[in-house]
């Protein structure tokens, strides 16, 4: 898979609910390719999803390091959005 070079491709980050395989395919793929990142979680799970949700605020007001210096950076599920 290639991204079109011409246009700025921001990171995008994709959260996935259920265990669709070609959907998590595409998704880990488009994140990997925007520098963003994927992560999926079962039905009940809104406490994680507000944990990401919250980390993707973090990320897109300092970036990578400000995600790092966060509490946030201490749950499980944010921790493999900075692998």
């Amino acid at each position: 898979m290639q991204c079109h070079s011409d246009l700025p491709l921001s990171p995008v980050f994709v959260f996935q609910e259920g265990k669709n395989p070609k959907v998590g395919s595409i998704f880990s793929q488009l994140a990997t390719l925007s520098g963003g990142a994927y992560c999926q979680f079962d039905q009940g799970s809104a406490r994680q999803l507000g944990q990401l949700l919250a980390a993707v605020a973090v990320y897109a007001a300092g970036g990578k390091p400000a995600l790092e210096s966060n509490l946030l950076s201490k749950d499980a599920s944010v921790r493999r959005l900075l692998q």
